[in-house]
């Protein structure tokens, strides 16, 4: 057995030897020049097929982060690396997505080392236990070393950085890269938080899809630097192959929710109204292509992007639109969207290799979407600020209208109590003139003496309502009158006395003077 390794490690050797193996001390250039790549296709092969396979044809890598596109094919990459030291040197290796499935790499000796690693292997294979895609080298003193490498994804875009660091410059690149990742997540989660809380205070939905998109930003980017794989689903499958795509089809959902009801596309542009609601229809088409096939699944990558190029430029159609037609837009939410669009496509042209890799256009994306959510921040405080404005508006509106109310209902109050006093007054004096007669008898004068009682009564009440007007005006003046507790008091039982009567009920009456 070990003379057939070492037969095609010879042989490997020999099949290689048109490109020179790359000194990361000495040699010029980056590693991804000493590097080429075959295109296999949907073949399976194992390291062993690949390095007595004469057939394959290699061609080299256009960039420092060559762009395979989205596909579900298979790559093998391959390389030297030389150490011309006396001593043993160790390498940081990085390369391909946190996203990406396979990305296995072997070191041909005599005897074949293999490192797994990618999402569809479990965390725990890793030899460098590392969110993104990270193999540790060791290269003996004075020797060249023969790696392959071998990558297979299924439909998501294949990008392969060949970035080798030593030891100190891996970990003070990993130090600074957690550092800008806690402040970004940090201002994700703060901003998510803070317009949910808004939302359960004002309720208005503006803050809560834009609070959902936040969180859903913070989900997909997770997802795509591979700490959703690292502690949720830290042994691949099903949910962790699909969260790149499920939380991008929510952010970008939600997005546009949020611009449609923070632009009021139904009021300001209702005919914009059906583009939206066409957006929504596919993204719900490829959240269901998630989960019906393989293929579909595969389709599904390419889709989402388009969706997303498309939302972003109706949202600036939207926009424009509005500027056109002098509709005021928010000076916040206009930068916070042209950020959005800087920073996606410096992350698109760095993928196409269209820009050199570093750590700003590899995080290209994530500044854009950084800057796009304080902005829009700065935005909803403007709008909670409109809506103040709008609420004291119209509790000063109310409170005048209430005033006018109260005016109106004082005003019909006082004449229709001047016109009740006048008939009222006419029924007393007829009550009093025939109670005054002579000829009447008792029973009659009895009767009249209760209608006498009610009309001063009724008299009491409109007198009350005139009195209330006054107090109302702080116009009501107190006087002091000497009175008669005991006529009063008879006057009320007399109408009592009547209303018992009428109810055949038994009713007296004693005053008692003291």
């Amino acid at each position: 057995m070990k003379r057939i390794l070492l037969l095609t490690y010879v042989l490997a050797s020999a099949l290689y030897a048109q490109k020179p193996a790359f000194d990361p001390k000495s040699s010029s250039g980056q590693l991804f020049e000493y590097s080429e790549y075959a295109h296999v296709d949907k073949a399976n092969y194992s390291i062993e097929e690949v390095l007595n396979n004469e057939q394959l044809s290699y061609k080299k890598l256009e960039s420092a982060n060559h762009d395979f596109g989205f596909t579900s094919d298979n790559y093998w990459v391959r390389f030297r690396l030389k150490n011309t030291s006396d001593s043993e040197k160790s390498y940081y290796l990085k390369t391909g997505r946190p996203v990406t499935d396979v990305i296995n790499l072997y070191e041909i000796k005599p005897e074949i080392r293999t490192f797994k690693n990618g999402d569809l292997n479990a965390f725990s294979e890793r030899d460098v236990e590392h969110r993104e895609i990270i193999f540790k080298i060791d290269l003996p003193a004075q020797e060249e070393q023969l790696f392959y490498m071998e990558i297979s994804s299924d439909g998501e875009a294949i990008n392969l950085p060949l970035t080798l660091y030593d030891e100190s410059s891996f970990f003070i690149n990993n130090y600074k890269q957690q550092l800008f990742l806690g402040l970004f997540y940090g201002v994700l989660l703060l901003a998510g938080f803070i317009y949910l809380f808004f939302y359960s205070s004002l309720k208005n939905r503006t803050f809560l899809y834009y609070g959902i998109y936040v969180f859903s930003i913070a989900l997909m980017q997770a997802a795509l630097d591979g700490f959703i794989y690292q502690y949720l689903f830290p042994n691949g499958g099903f949910f962790n192959s699909r969260m790149v795509l499920i939380t991008a089809i929510s952010s970008n959902f939600f997005l546009l929710k949020y611009c449609e009801h923070f632009l009021k596309v139904n009021i300001n542009l209702a005919h914009f109204k059906k583009a939206y609601n066409a957006i929504y229809a596919s993204l719900a088409m490829v959240f269901f292509m998630i989960f019906m096939s393989p293929k579909t699944f595969e389709l599904a990558y390419p889709i989402s992007n388009i969706n997303g190029l498309f939302s972003l430029l109706l949202i600036l159609a939207t926009v424009f639109t509005m500027w056109y037609k002098r509709i005021s837009v928010d000076i916040y939410f206009s930068l916070g969207i042209l950020f959005l669009v800087i920073g996606l496509l410096g992350f698109v042209m760095n993928n196409l290799g269209l820009l050199q890799s570093n750590f700003y256009t590899l995080n290209s994306s994530k500044f854009g979407s950084g800057i796009e959510v304080v902005l829009l921040s700065l935005s909803m405080t403007n709008l909670i600020k409109k809506l103040r404005q709008d609420n004291e508006k119209s509790q000063a509106l109310a409170l005048k209208k209430s005033e006018e109310i109260s005016e109106l209902k004082t005003y019909f109050m006082s004449n229709i109590s001047h016109e009740l006093r006048t008939p009222i007054n006419a029924i007393m004096g007829m009550a009093e003139s025939a109670l005054s007669d002579t000829n009447n008898d008792k029973e009659n004068i009895e009767k009249y003496q209760i209608i006498k009682n009610a009309s001063m009564s009724l008299l009491s009440n409109v007198n009350d309502v005139l009195d209330f007007e006054r107090i109302e005006k702080n116009e009501l003046q107190l006087k002091e009158e000497e009175f008669n507790p005991v006529s009063i008091l008879m006057d009320i039982s007399n109408n009592w006395k009547f209303e018992a009567q009428k109810k055949e009920l038994n009713y007296m009456y004693v005053p008692s003077i003291g």
